[in-house]
């Protein structure tokens, strides 16, 4: 269910990038789906455009709200980031693959 609401809502996103109803939503969507940073960045963009009502208006700044404080908490690695202490475990498995090896030479 989430995921067709957010392909509706992507598609409408595609066609009318700045559609006030469809940046609120899927950031909605984001924001209920443990995507804060994601939905940060749409919320914002919606507050830039003009809301259709005053609740329209107060409802967005609530869920902005909620998602900078969620985002501001959210673990964030960027693309291309080993695991942390990765360079520990590959050295760490690197002796045990020689360990492995020479015991095996040593049995032979």
């Amino acid at each position: 269910m989430f995921a067709d609401l957010a392909d509706a809502l992507t598609l409408r996103l595609a066609a009318a990038p700045d559609d006030y109803v469809a940046l609120v939503g899927l950031g909605e969507l984001w924001l209920r789906t443990g995507r804060a940073g994601d939905a940060k960045i749409l919320l914002e963009r919606a507050s830039f455009r003009q809301p259709p009502s005053w609740e329209a208006y107060q409802y967005l700044n609530a869920l902005l709200r909620r998602a900078e404080v969620l985002a501001a908490r959210e673990f964030s690695r960027g693309s291309g980031a080993g695991l942390p202490g990765g360079e520990h475990l590959l050295a760490l498995g690197r002796h045990l693959i020689d360990a492995c090896r020479g015991s095996r030479r040593g049995s032979a």
